[in-house]
């Protein structure tokens, strides 16, 4: 990378040969605390060289060396659309399993906490991360399901450039695909960087998303007026009352499937008293 590291907020030189002269204080144990920055993401070796000093009448040339990681400190999730409200008044967004593009890029530290905000690190490469939708509405205190990520396959992407690693701003545009009805924000799990832990990050709110099609059955029967049969003008008796059931659906894997979500007030485009 061209991002220098930083000790004590100075910039220091990215080989001995640009090594940069830095004034520390040690205590009396001979040791002393260094605050290390560096704006991108990888392992980094630190070296330092003292070259000794007639005038303090030290031992002379002394040198050490010692790496760390620099992760990033979490991600920018945008997907093409979100719902501040975040509840079953936002406007139709897609179908369950109909595809939206997010870009997606790891971000620096920032002292305020907004993700969106901060830079990007372009050395961040990484295999594997997860996708996983998580339910604001219905909320999962009322029963509200996240189901999963359809697309990617297995819920997961790589963090890679698509062409020259070169020219690349450290995004990746990713198409996602869920399988519930409601709002969610859409969650990246990456999985350790170098060995260091990597902090989870959401979205804002994403929808609303609705089934794919719907199916309606109805069950009910009638008692027979004469056995097995009944005449024509014959009276008869309900003995099951008609039930008309109405199921949202998607489609998974060539399958359908029920969605989970739908029944809830806001979700069910139906009026209330007619909720199954």
């Amino acid at each position: 990378s061209s991002k220098p590291v930083q000790v004590n907020a100075e910039p220091i030189g990215q080989s001995f040969a640009e090594a940069r002269p830095l004034a520390l204080s040690f205590d009396q144990n001979g040791a002393t605390a260094l605050e290390v920055n560096y704006a991108e993401a990888g392992r980094m070796l630190l070296n330092a060289y003292y070259s000794g000093s007639t005038e303090e009448g030290d031992s002379g040339p002394m040198s050490g060396s010692d790496d760390f990681v620099s992760t990033p400190a979490g991600f920018c999730i945008e997907p093409s659309q979100t719902c501040s409200a975040g509840d079953s008044s936002c406007d139709v967004f897609r179908k369950v399993g109909q595809v939206f593009s997010t870009t997606i890029r790891p971000v620096a530290w920032r002292a305020d906490g907004e993700l969106c905000q901060a830079s990007t690190p372009r050395t961040y490469r990484q295999d594997q991360l997860q996708l996983r939708p998580m339910v604001q509405a219905p909320s999962p205190v009322i029963g509200g399901v996240a189901g999963r990520v359809l697309t990617p396959v297995d819920g997961r992407y790589d963090h890679l450039p698509s062409g020259s690693p070169a020219n690349w701003d450290g995004a990746v545009i990713q198409d996602v695909a869920l399988s519930e009805v409601g709002v969610f924000r859409l969650r990246v799990e990456p999985p350790p960087y170098l060995g260091v832990a990597v902090p989870a990050s959401d979205s804002a709110p994403i929808g609303r998303f609705i089934p794919r099609y719907l199916k309606a059955t109805i069950e009910g029967a009638l008692n027979a007026g004469c056995g097995v049969f009944s005449y024509q003008d014959q009276p008869v008796a309900v003995a099951t009352p008609p039930v008309l059931t109405i199921t949202g659906y998607g489609i998974a894997d060539g399958a359908e499937y029920p969605t989970e979500n739908y029944d809830f007030d806001g979700f069910w485009g139906f009026a209330s008293s007619q909720r199954p």
